[in-house]
């Protein structure tokens, strides 16, 4: 088995102990508020407060010199190839900057690295990063692990439920007359996030109770449409901790075959597009 480094944007949001267990480097995205830049590790929470402050909330994503250094320092500790993992490039330029870094290495490097868009965000992302390294580890080469992830992409997707729903509007996801409605009458919209593409759900549910109601019968359908497959479920949240933790334990009560993983928090950067409230759901089968 080739030596193999790992990167990844900040989006995926990789806890601590496994980027240190695998040595996997960051390329980080970064939070503008009212044109300045935030730190790192800005929080949720002053993300969410500036939106509700109705500041204006932007993000950058990583230069091709970011992704750069990531690839050099691998390949300087004896990486023989590098894998790099980014969120959708029809949400970010991050997956661009990533391919453009390949072109700066030597010429007997770039194509060691293998570039792969996740075409999801947050937890749907996280989970393409670790099929791969368990891929890898059982000894698949990384042009194999490549074509396995690209097929896992047809078998996956991300469901979203938002509070605030003046972040979508601004972001020109919710159009005006739905934001109007939804806004009279409490709606939360469901949104469906697969292979890239974006799309609010025909379905929208009045107040939490009900939208989490929907999700748990959408996987449930998902279950009969797929009843020689593992379906599992992964969750992650802006805020509003308790209330996620909620929504695993009564998810998992309603689906008793179907495991359902809280995956800790969405990232700020995403945070900064979805606003206050938000809850991804990651809904995969094997």
């Amino acid at each position: 088995m080739k030596k193999y480094g790992l990167v990844v944007d900040s989006t995926l949001t990789v806890p601590l102990d496994i980027l240190e267990e695998n040595n996997i480097l960051v390329a980080n995205l970064k939070v503008l508020i009212d044109g300045e830049p935030q730190p790192l590790d800005v929080s949720n929470e002053a993300v969410v407060s500036a939106i509700k402050a109705d500041k204006e909330v932007k993000t950058s994503q990583p230069a091709p010199e970011d992704y750069l250094k990531t690839y050099q320092q691998h390949f300087g500790n004896g990486a023989e190839v590098v894998l790099c993992f980014t969120i959708s490039k029809s949400l970010s330029g991050s997956f661009n900057s990533a391919k453009l870094a390949v072109a700066s290495l030597p010429a007997e490097y770039q194509d060691k690295v293998y570039v792969f868009d996740t075409e999801s965000v947050s937890v749907g992302s996280r989970y393409y990063l670790l099929k791969a390294i368990e891929f890898l580890n059982a000894g698949m080469s990384p042009d194999q692990t490549m074509i396995k992830l690209e097929q896992l992409k047809n078998q996956g997707y991300l469901l979203f439920m938002v509070d605030d729903l003046d972040t979508l509007k601004k972001g020109g996801r919710l159009g005006k007359v739905k934001y109007f409605i939804a806004n009279i009458l409490k709606i939360k919209p469901i949104l469906r996030f697969k292979r890239g593409e974006l799309e609010i759900s025909n379905s929208t549910a009045r107040g939490q109770v009900r939208a989490v109601r929907f999700l748990i019968n959408k996987i449930i359908k998902e279950q009969e449409s797929h009843p020689h497959n593992k379906i599992k479920v992964i969750l992650a949240n802006v805020d509003q901790d308790s209330e996620a933790l909620e929504i695993v334990n009564i998810m998992n009560l309603n689906l008793p075959n179907i495991p359902v993983e809280y995956g800790g928090r969405i990232s700020q950067i995403v945070t900064s597009h979805i606003g206050p409230g938000g809850v991804g759901i990651y809904v995969y089968y094997e």
